[in-house]
């Protein structure tokens, strides 16, 4: 308590005299209840002491509001202040965070399909602490990544746990086992070039959902499951086969080639009469890739028609039976012909070709 007093005088020397007391009443010391975890959900209750009355802010999730000991239920983490006043008016201020956990939200990897050896790792968030079951497989079943590689196809439940013994949240991941597949192309061959091939594959542990051929040389498609090969020369062609679970296997046939007489074809005998109907000499063939040379000779051995370096089949390289330039009565002639086969071998084919009047 303080006594003031107050002297006031004039310029005549009057003076007078007045007197005030001044009262210092005591501050109250609000303590509030420390601030804390809760659980969404949950309630607690409050306290402060140290004050005569009370005001709680904010008002939404209490029990009361001028309450000493009020229940609060926030739905989200609030900070609470609590204004405490004692007998004299006099006030003091505390504040109380109340941080709500929240619902667990887990995110977890996708169903994953592998071959039967493989592994994968499985991936989980959103949570403070996991527990995967079964065990078997995993590398370990506490951690958010754990590799696994399962012996057969397996259902994995995790179970995550926030730390604060709150909530829990449960997801499951499938991983998917396949089998490795095989595939059988056959034994190698030995054909005649030209010939068509079809590349048939014999599979087990199937379904296959990708067929990739290579080299695509020559072939009819290259994603397909039985492609024909024209062959042409000597190759090996490579198969890869891909199951739905991502399981691949390959296989290979080597085929070597050969010519033979029968893939070139020249007639003994022709009719150049002009009526459209055999008309010429023409070199046929199949898995030739060039005719070198066509030679004609007649019986005294002189050279009477020459064409070189043609495709086989070309009317226009073929003889139509003009010996300089008159159309050849009745007569045998012989000829000479030197043909290159796709494999890039030579061969030479002589013979008798006899005009038909």
């Amino acid at each position: 308590t303080y006594n003031i007093r107050l002297v006031v005088g004039t310029t005549n020397g009057c003076y007078d005299t007045a007197f005030h007391t001044i009262t210092i009443n005591p501050s109250p010391v609000v303590t509030a209840t420390p601030s804390l975890d809760l659980c969404r959900g949950n309630t607690v209750q409050l306290n402060a002491i140290g004050a005569a009355s009370w005001q709680w802010l904010p008002l939404q999730g209490m029990s009361c509001y001028n309450c000493a000991s009020p229940v609060a239920s926030p739905s989200i983490t609030t900070p609470y202040v609590v204004e405490g006043k004692n007998s004299f008016g006099c006030a003091d201020y505390d504040t109380v965070v109340v941080t709500v956990i929240q619902p667990l939200q887990m995110t977890v990897s996708p169903d994953d399909s592998i071959c039967i050896g493989q592994s994968t790792n499985l991936l989980v968030s959103g949570a403070a602490s996991y527990n995967w079951t079964p065990a078997a497989g995993l590398n370990s079943t506490t951690i958010s990544n754990p590799t696994a590689n399962p012996a057969v196809t397996t259902r994995y439940r995790v179970v995550g746990y926030d730390g604060f013994n709150c909530f829990t949240d449960t997801a499951f991941v499938t991983v998917a086992i396949g089998q490795y597949p095989t595939v059988n192309l056959g034994p190698d061959q030995t054909l005649a070039t030209g010939t068509l091939l079809p590349l048939n594959s014999v599979i087990t542990n199937g379904p296959i959902r990708n067929w990739v051929w290579s080299p695509v040389t020559n072939l009819s498609c290259a994603t397909c499951p039985r492609p024909i090969a024209e062959i042409k020369k000597d190759i090996t062609y490579t198969v890869t086969v891909t199951t739905p679970y991502g399981c691949a296997a390959s296989d290979t046939i080597s085929i070597k080639t050969f010519c033979k007489d029968g893939q070139v074809f020249i007639p003994n005998a022709f009719t150049p009469d002009g009526d459209g109907v055999n008309d010429l000499l023409v070199v046929r063939a199949s898995g030739i890739v060039m005719v070198k040379y066509f030679r004609i000779f007649n019986r005294w051995g002189d050279l009477i028609f020459e064409r070189a370096n043609f495709k086989p089949n070309d009317l226009a390289s073929a003889w139509d039976g003009r010996v300089r330039g008159v159309v050849s009565g009745p007569e045998v002639f012989v000829y000479t012909c030197e043909v290159m086969c796709e494999n890039g071998t030579s061969y030479t084919y002589k013979g008798n070709v006899s005009i038909i009047k």
